[in-house]
Formats: structure tokens, sequence, C-alpha cells
């Protein structure tokens, strides 16, 4: 039983020195602290029975793959809760070209950027998860009109004259309020439609891509 103890405590370790440590901020700290797990594993499972020095070293072996099993477990069911991160490939134009189809994005849920150009992942008013990029906070002043958009004078969307406006708006944005846009604007639902995000509605910053060649790019 004090083996068992010691394998649980060894790989929780393992697991909150990835959390606390923010590895996965970097794909390169991403890659180091996936390894760290691995050898945990790997140690908890083989070395660390066969150092006790008892004839009891396929128990030992056994609770380790129990522990190890336990926790890998929960890490593929809910990746983000075990180690604060998570990853998904891109499947939808929305974000086009900064992010295109296959592409695989790192996100981190905890201790993130909200901030103008952060890549966010947040649940829109229909209750779908949305990838979008914040283009406008607090204080921000809004404007749109009809298919037009600027934000404190910098248009974003359409054409800056707006003499011919049917369906006009200005809005300055109160604390917690984001306004975000994909990078496709032909083709994406965000804040043109169903209007500003709430801080709680955020759950996540995307960081980083992953592309075919397997080269890595910052995302802000």
């Amino acid at each position: 039983m004090l083996l068992f103890v010691k394998q649980f405590l060894i790989l929780c370790l393992s697991f909150f020195l990835f959390r606390a440590l923010e590895m996965g901020d970097s794909a390169e700290g991403f890659g180091l602290g996936f390894g760290l797990l691995i050898i945990s594993s790997v140690f908890i499972m083989l070395v660390l029975p066969w150092m006790t020095k008892n004839s009891h070293y396929w128990k030992g072996v056994g609770s380790g793959i129990v522990v190890v099993v336990i926790f890998w477990g929960l890490t593929l069911y809910n990746m983000p809760m075990m180690t604060g991160y998570s990853y998904d490939i891109v499947d939808s134009g929305s974000n086009y070209p900064t992010l295109k189809d296959g592409d695989m994005v790192i996100s981190k849920h905890f201790n993130y950027s909200v901030e103008v150009g952060s890549f966010v992942g947040f649940i829109d008013p229909s209750g779908n998860p949305l990838r979008k990029k914040i283009v406008a906070v607090q204080g921000d002043l809004v404007k749109t009109c009809d298919d037009m958009l600027t934000v404190n004078e910098k248009v974003y969307y359409g054409r800056k004259d707006m003499l011919d406006c049917k369906n006009f708006d200005v809005r300055t944005l109160k604390p917690n309020e984001f306004f975000v846009l994909g990078e496709n604007l032909n083709n994406s639902l965000d804040s043109r439609t169903f209007g500003v995000i709430l801080r709680d509605d955020i759950f996540a910053e995307s960081l980083y891509k992953v592309v075919d060649d397997s080269s890595v790019i910052r995302l802000k």
C-alpha cells in the first residue's frame, strides 16, 4: 500500500509541475513536459518497484500500471483538467488564412490573457464553442454600419463612408466585454452577428499552431 501511495504522489507531482511551470506555453516546453510525464510513468511502473528490493516486484509493477492508467485515462478524458492545456484540429474556415483546415492548435485553459489580438475559445449565446480573435476590449469604440465595422475609427471591414447606413450602431465596450471577429470576415459567425461576449464566456486562449510540415507558429 505504501508503494502505491508513492507511485501516486510521484505521478501527481509530475502533472502538477507540468501545469505549475506552464510548460505548454511553448511547443518545446510542451514536448519536454509530456516527456517528463512519460518518464515518470515508466519510473513508477518499472524502476520504483525494483528499488524497494522486496519480493513483491510484480505486485509493485501492477500497482504502478493502475496509477498510470488512472492518470492517463483522466488526461484523455479531460486534458484541460489534468494539464491545463488542450489541442484540437482545425476543421473550419472562419479563421482562414491564420488557421487552416488540418492545423493543430494548442490552447491554454488557465492564467491566459484576454487582450486585443488574442485568439480565445468561448461559448456563444447559442451555447456553441467558437474560436475568434479579440479586436476590442473595455473602453474601445465599436461602430457598425450595415456590413461595415470600425474599432476606434480603424476600419476592420467594409467602407469607411457611413452616410448610407440603414443599420447604424455605436458602442463603447464596458468592463469584461469583448468584441471578437473571425479572420475570414466573409465567412465567420462572430460579434457582428451575436454582439459582444463576456469574460465569463471565455474558457481558453489559443497559443500556437502546428502545421503540416511540423513547424510551430505563434498566434499572437
